[in-house]
């Protein structure tokens, strides 16, 4: 059944109220789908933000389309782990926990992508294995996120 406007709003605008497992699961689908077809379209686009003026020329089309879709993609990313705030907070509710969790995956997320993106820009700045343990952390919170809020037994049943 399609959501109106108004509905759309309430999910993905506020954090207050409470929703129940499939509606998590609905609303939480076409975030993670966003980010991650973002995600993948950067993955091409980045080699073209990596140069050197040795290189290129000082006014390179491919870079410039580069960064401006880094610019777009920062500001979508940051608007959708908005909205998928939002959506956990209002599931925490209804589980009978602190609304205040549905910020730890977004968190842990931005944190992991801070992590990854300088041991790339800096050249190993410092042990790979703090990418790979910031990794496991980040799997660890999503873990955790998804089975409390799309797994695990409503409160009443506990």
């Amino acid at each position: 059944m399609p959501m109106s406007g108004e509905d759309l709003r309430q999910l993905y605008r506020s954090d207050q109220g409470s929703i129940d497992r499939p509606t998590w699961w609905r609303a939480q689908a076409p975030l993670v789908l966003a980010i991650l077809g973002l995600s993948v379209l950067w993955h091409f686009v980045a080699p073209y933000a990596h140069r050197s003026l040795a290189e290129t020329k000082l006014l390179d089309g491919a870079a410039i389309a580069a960064y401006c879709y880094l610019i777009f993609y920062a500001f979508a990313v940051l608007l959708l782990l908005v909205a998928s705030y939002s959506v956990s907070a209002k599931r925490f509710r209804d589980r009978g926990l602190d609304p205040g969790f549905a910020g730890l995956l977004p968190l842990a997320l931005l944190l992991y992508g801070a992590l990854d993106w300088t041991q790339q820009q800096e050249g190993g700045m410092f042990p790979v294995w703090i990418v790979w343990a910031g990794a496991a952390m980040l799997a660890g919170v999503a873990g955790w996120t998804v089975w409390e809020l799309g797994f695990a037994e409503p409160k009443a049943a506990r």
